[in-house]
C-alpha cells in the first residue's frame, strides 16, 4: 500500500554535540536531518512576545467568553523582560493561567501576571554584576577609589531610577519611596549625572 508521509522531527537538544559526546547516533542524525529549522528561543525574539501574547489573549476570550483587549503597558514590559525558560509553551500557559484565574477585565495588568514571573523580571532588572565593572588586572594594578565610586554611582542611579519608575516621573513621588526629602532626590540625581 503505496504511502506519502512526512516526519517532523523537534528538539530542544544540540544533537552536534550530543553526537560529539556519543549520547545521539550519527546515522540516526543524518537520517532525520534533511531540513533543519534552527528556531531561537523566545527571549531572543523579542518581537515576538507581544504578537504571541496578544494571539493567545484573543484564543482564550473565544475560549473562556471573555473580552480582554490586551495588556497595559507595564504588563507588557514584563512580557518583554521576562526570559521564557518555557518558550512559547509557557508563554501560552501562564496567559492561559491569567485568563482563567484572574479577573481583569479588559485590560491585563501587572497585578494579573504570576508573581513569580513578576518578581524574577525584578531581580533581573536590579542585578548589578560587579564583574563589568572589573578593569583587566595588569602589573599597573588598578584605581580603587575610581572604581567603587563608579560602582557607587551607578548603584544609586538605579535605586533613583526605579524609584521615579515606581512614581511615574514624581519627584515627591519617588522621594518618599526611599525615604529622602524632594531635594536630597534632585541632589542625588545631578551628583550621579541624571539631570
Amino acid at each position: 500500500m503505496p504511502i506519502d508521509v512526512r516526519f517532523v522531527f523537534a528538539t530542544n537538544k544540540d544533537l552536534s554535540k550530543m553526537i560529539k559526546e556519543g549520547s545521539f547516533r550519527e546515522d540516526l542524525f543524518y537520517r532525520i536531518s534533511v531540513v533543519p529549522i534552527t528556531i531561537p528561543p523566545l527571549r531572543e525574539r523579542g518581537e515576538d512576545i507581544l504578537l504571541l501574547a496578544r494571539h493567545y489573549v484573543e484564543e482564550f476570550n473565544k475560549k473562556f467568553m471573555k473580552k480582554v483587549g490586551g495588556f497595559s503597558r507595564e504588563a507588557e514590559q514584563i512580557l518583554m523582560a521576562y526570559s521564557w525558560p518555557g518558550n512559547v509553551r509557557e508563554l501560552k500557559n501562564i496567559l492561559e493561567r491569567v485568563m482563567i484565574l484572574q479577573n481583569m477585565g479588559t485590560t491585563i495588568m501587572p497585578e494579573n501576571l504570576p508573581a513569580e514571573m513578576r518578581a524574577s523580571v525584578e531581580k533581573e532588572r536590579f542585578q548589578i554584576h560587579v564583574d563589568d565593572f572589573l578593569p583587566d588586572l595588569s602589573s599597573e594594578g588598578m584605581d580603587y577609589t575610581a572604581l567603587t565610586e563608579n560602582i557607587t554611582r551607578t548603584i544609586k542611579s538605579r535605586i533613583l531610577s526605579r524609584a521615579l519608575e515606581m512614581s511615574h516621573g514624581k519627584k515627591m513621588e519617588a522621594a518618599k519611596l526611599l525615604r529622602i526629602s524632594r531635594y536630597k532626590l534632585i541632589r542625588e540625581q545631578k551628583k550621579n549625572g541624571m539631570v
